[in-house]
């Protein structure tokens, strides 16, 4: 449905709650800054339903189909609003409940969480330049999928910044001693990296700009046939 991120945003919402998206970045992928706009949602459901599993239906339906079933059932209680809400939504904040229940109480029934493969000690780099996360990899002297799996919020693996509008990106915390190669390197020979060179050095396609096709359909036509009759032609010879 256009959902993203740990937190499953959809567009409108996450920019309405200042998740950053553009061709370079989606903030609904970045743990820190998503969470930030979760927990926001969530204090702002609850101020207007003064109830948290109230808002967490809301969080999940949105806050219409909330209102809209509290008017139907003349009740502010989930429990008997449930039957009105979206049938997803109505497994989703017993699910919930159940999450929490096994967080708090997992020894209880010899549960072992999995550790996280991820580096749990990471630092911050502030970057003010077009760079790829490609060419902070090889400057840091760490591997590149590690360094994207650090930064999800950046699907072109191009970090966009600028002097008036500098990005962050996080990397391990045994990297920060080559802090100065990366900095002199970003002033340097990644500074005056243009975005035709970058795509030429490390075969990053450009994000092709489609114009929209339409197409009036006919009796007996479905999705596939329409498809395959929109498709561009290919010249042969």
């Amino acid at each position: 449905m256009g959902a993203a991120g740990p937190w499953q945003f959809m567009p409108s919402v996450g920019r309405t709650y200042g998740l950053a998206q553009d061709e370079y970045v989606d903030e609904r992928r970045d743990p820190v800054q998503s969470s930030l706009a979760a927990a926001a949602y969530l204090k702002d459901a609850y101020q207007q339903f003064g109830d948290w599993l109230l808002a967490i239906a809301a969080y999940n339906c949105g806050k219409s189909d909330v209102i809209r079933a509290i008017d139907q059932a003349g009740s502010s209680d989930f429990w008997a609003i449930r039957q009105y809400l979206p049938a997803q939504t109505r497994d989703y904040v017993p699910l919930y409940i159940a999450m929490t229940y096994v967080m708090n109480y997992y020894k209880e029934h010899n549960i072992k969480p999995q550790e996280c493969p991820i580096i749990t000690k990471t630092d911050t780099v502030s970057v003010d330049k077009l760079v790829s996360l490609n060419s902070i990899a090889k400057t840091l002297s760490i591997n590149l999928s590690q360094l994207v799996q650090l930064n999800p919020s950046y699907p072109r693996m191009l970090i966009n910044g600028s002097p008036s509008a500098p990005k962050t990106i996080v990397i391990p915390e045994e990297a920060k001693a080559k802090f100065i190669s990366l900095y002199g390197q970003m002033n340097s020979d990644l500074a005056a990296t243009d975005l035709e060179t970058i795509y030429n050095n490390e075969g990053i396609q450009p994000v092709e700009k489609r114009i929209p096709v339409h197409h009036r359909v006919r009796k007996f036509e479905n999705l596939a046939s329409v498809s395959v009759a929109n498709m561009p032609k290919i010249n042969k010879g």
